[in-house]
Protein backbone atom coordinates (compact mmCIF):
# COMPACT_ATOMS: atom_id res chain seq x y z
CA UNK A 1 0.00 0.00 0.00
CA UNK A 2 1.16 3.87 -0.74
CA UNK A 3 1.07 6.37 2.11
CA UNK A 4 -1.79 8.25 -0.30
CA UNK A 5 -4.24 5.25 0.07
CA UNK A 6 -3.64 4.60 3.40
CA UNK A 7 -4.56 8.52 4.49
CA UNK A 8 -7.90 8.12 1.49
CA UNK A 9 -8.80 5.36 4.04
CA UNK A 10 -8.41 7.80 7.31
CA UNK A 11 -5.47 6.44 9.04
CA UNK A 12 -3.05 8.90 9.98
CA UNK A 13 0.45 9.28 9.80
CA UNK A 14 1.22 8.68 13.99
CA UNK A 15 -0.39 4.98 13.51
CA UNK A 16 1.50 4.43 9.62
CA UNK A 17 4.44 4.92 11.25
CA UNK A 18 3.27 2.83 14.41
CA UNK A 19 2.71 0.19 12.19
CA UNK A 20 5.97 0.85 10.68
CA UNK A 21 7.57 0.32 13.65
CA UNK A 22 5.76 -2.63 14.87
CA UNK A 23 6.46 -4.77 11.55
CA UNK A 24 2.83 -4.79 10.15
CA UNK A 25 4.07 -2.10 7.53
CA UNK A 26 7.35 -3.28 5.99
CA UNK A 27 8.91 -0.05 3.87
CA UNK A 28 9.53 -1.29 0.21
CA UNK A 29 10.11 2.02 -1.31
CA UNK A 30 9.92 5.38 0.05
CA UNK A 31 5.87 5.80 1.10
CA UNK A 32 5.33 2.43 -0.25
CA UNK A 33 4.83 -0.34 2.21
CA UNK A 34 4.50 -4.06 1.80
CA UNK A 35 1.19 -4.87 4.55
CA UNK A 36 2.11 -7.82 7.04
CA UNK A 37 5.12 -9.32 5.28
CA UNK A 38 8.08 -9.23 2.72
CA UNK A 39 7.24 -12.32 0.40
CA UNK A 40 8.78 -11.87 -3.00
CA UNK A 41 6.69 -11.53 -6.20
CA UNK A 42 7.04 -10.10 -9.53
CA UNK A 43 3.58 -8.56 -9.28
CA UNK A 44 4.64 -7.31 -6.03
CA UNK A 45 7.37 -5.39 -7.43
CA UNK A 46 5.40 -4.23 -10.38
CA UNK A 47 2.37 -3.04 -8.24
CA UNK A 48 4.92 -1.06 -5.91
CA UNK A 49 6.89 0.47 -8.33
CA UNK A 50 3.51 2.01 -9.75
CA UNK A 51 2.59 2.87 -6.17
CA UNK A 52 5.18 4.49 -5.96
CA UNK A 53 5.37 7.03 -8.86
CA UNK A 54 1.47 7.63 -7.28
CA UNK A 55 -1.56 8.14 -8.81
CA UNK A 56 -2.45 7.73 -12.70
CA UNK A 57 0.90 5.40 -13.17
CA UNK A 58 1.70 2.65 -15.35
CA UNK A 59 4.14 0.30 -16.64
CA UNK A 60 5.88 1.69 -19.69
CA UNK A 61 8.39 0.88 -22.20
CA UNK A 62 9.94 -2.22 -21.70
CA UNK A 63 8.59 -3.21 -18.43
CA UNK A 64 4.86 -2.81 -19.93
CA UNK A 65 6.72 -4.75 -23.00
CA UNK A 66 8.10 -7.73 -20.90
CA UNK A 67 4.85 -7.72 -18.63
CA UNK A 68 2.54 -8.18 -22.03
CA UNK A 69 5.14 -11.28 -22.86
CA UNK A 70 6.38 -9.45 -25.79
CA UNK A 71 9.96 -9.55 -24.63
CA UNK A 72 11.44 -12.42 -22.34
CA UNK A 73 14.09 -10.52 -20.35
CA UNK A 74 12.54 -8.61 -17.55
CA UNK A 75 14.04 -5.30 -17.68
CA UNK A 76 15.78 -3.69 -14.57
CA UNK A 77 15.32 -1.24 -13.57
CA UNK A 78 11.09 -1.19 -13.73
CA UNK A 79 10.04 1.65 -15.91
CA UNK A 80 7.10 3.23 -15.08
CA UNK A 81 5.03 6.76 -16.24
CA UNK A 82 3.49 9.06 -14.41
CA UNK A 83 1.80 12.26 -14.52
CA UNK A 84 3.09 13.43 -11.86
CA UNK A 85 6.81 14.65 -10.84
CA UNK A 86 8.66 11.89 -9.53
CA UNK A 87 12.07 11.36 -8.92
CA UNK A 88 13.36 7.79 -10.07
CA UNK A 89 15.15 5.32 -7.22
CA UNK A 90 18.08 2.39 -8.45
CA UNK A 91 15.03 0.20 -8.75
CA UNK A 92 12.39 2.01 -10.70
CA UNK A 93 12.91 4.58 -13.70
CA UNK A 94 10.11 7.59 -13.79
CA UNK A 95 9.19 8.97 -16.52
CA UNK A 96 6.59 12.03 -17.10
CA UNK A 97 3.71 11.27 -19.38
CA UNK A 98 4.70 13.36 -23.08
CA UNK A 99 1.44 13.73 -25.20
CA UNK A 100 3.20 13.32 -28.58
CA UNK A 101 0.19 11.53 -29.26
CA UNK A 102 -1.80 14.94 -29.68
CA UNK A 103 0.36 16.51 -31.83
CA UNK A 104 0.79 13.10 -34.07
CA UNK A 105 -3.33 12.71 -34.13
CA UNK A 106 -3.31 17.06 -35.19
CA UNK A 107 -1.27 16.59 -37.98
CA UNK A 108 -2.24 13.05 -39.30
CA UNK A 109 -5.84 14.84 -39.26
CA UNK A 110 -4.03 17.78 -41.17
CA UNK A 111 -5.47 20.34 -38.58
CA UNK A 112 -1.59 20.55 -38.05
CA UNK A 113 0.29 23.49 -39.43
CA UNK A 114 3.84 21.90 -38.48
CA UNK A 115 6.27 24.59 -40.53
CA UNK A 116 3.97 27.36 -39.27
CA UNK A 117 4.94 25.58 -35.34
CA UNK A 118 8.63 26.00 -36.64
CA UNK A 119 8.71 29.31 -37.21
CA UNK A 120 7.14 30.42 -34.29
CA UNK A 121 8.76 27.83 -31.74
CA UNK A 122 12.03 29.98 -30.38
CA UNK A 123 10.59 33.10 -31.11
CA UNK A 124 10.94 34.53 -28.26
CA UNK A 125 7.10 33.51 -27.39
CA UNK A 126 6.21 32.36 -24.13
CA UNK A 127 5.75 28.78 -24.21
CA UNK A 128 8.05 28.92 -27.70
CA UNK A 129 10.43 26.62 -26.35
CA UNK A 130 8.41 23.82 -24.89
CA UNK A 131 7.11 24.12 -28.62
CA UNK A 132 10.21 23.54 -29.88
CA UNK A 133 10.43 20.81 -27.94
CA UNK A 134 7.32 18.77 -28.70
CA UNK A 135 7.91 19.78 -32.43
CA UNK A 136 11.30 17.86 -32.16
CA UNK A 137 9.96 14.69 -30.14
CA UNK A 138 6.87 14.85 -33.07
CA UNK A 139 6.14 10.94 -34.30
CA UNK A 140 3.01 11.04 -36.71
CA UNK A 141 2.88 7.97 -37.04
CA UNK A 142 1.48 7.73 -33.08
CA UNK A 143 -1.64 8.51 -34.84
CA UNK A 144 -1.96 5.38 -36.68
CA UNK A 145 -1.56 3.31 -33.21
CA UNK A 146 -4.67 1.86 -31.98
CA UNK A 147 -3.42 0.83 -28.14
CA UNK A 148 -2.02 2.35 -25.12
CA UNK A 149 0.77 -0.70 -26.30
CA UNK A 150 1.11 0.69 -29.73
CA UNK A 151 1.83 3.78 -28.47
CA UNK A 152 4.26 2.66 -25.78
CA UNK A 153 6.08 0.43 -28.47
CA UNK A 154 7.40 3.45 -30.94
CA UNK A 155 8.87 5.47 -27.47
CA UNK A 156 10.31 2.16 -26.96
CA UNK A 157 11.98 1.48 -30.37
CA UNK A 158 13.83 4.99 -29.69
CA UNK A 159 14.86 4.30 -26.86
CA UNK A 160 16.78 1.26 -27.89
CA UNK A 161 17.85 2.48 -30.99
CA UNK A 162 15.44 0.28 -32.81
CA UNK A 163 14.68 1.78 -36.54
CA UNK A 164 11.25 3.17 -36.27
CA UNK A 165 8.92 0.52 -37.96
CA UNK A 166 7.76 1.76 -41.64
CA UNK A 167 3.98 1.81 -41.20
CA UNK A 168 1.84 1.41 -38.20
CA UNK A 169 -1.37 -0.88 -38.02
CA UNK A 170 -1.05 -1.80 -42.21
CA UNK A 171 -3.21 -4.52 -43.91
CA UNK A 172 -1.02 -7.02 -45.15
CA UNK A 173 -2.58 -10.09 -47.02
CA UNK A 174 -6.12 -9.70 -45.73
CA UNK A 175 -4.33 -9.26 -42.18
CA UNK A 176 -4.08 -6.34 -40.00
CA UNK A 177 -0.45 -5.93 -38.64
CA UNK A 178 0.62 -3.36 -35.57
CA UNK A 179 3.81 -2.44 -36.99
CA UNK A 180 5.84 -2.97 -40.41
Amino acid sequence: MAWWQLMALGIDDVTVVRWAAGGYLQPVYPRVYAVGHRAPSVEGDLWAAALYAGPGAMLSYATALWWRGLIDKQPRPLQVTTPRRCRSLQAIRVYGRRHRHVLANADYHKVLDVPALQVIAGAGRAGSTKLKQALARHEPKLARTRSPLERVFLPFCEAQGIPLPDGVNVWIEGILVDAV
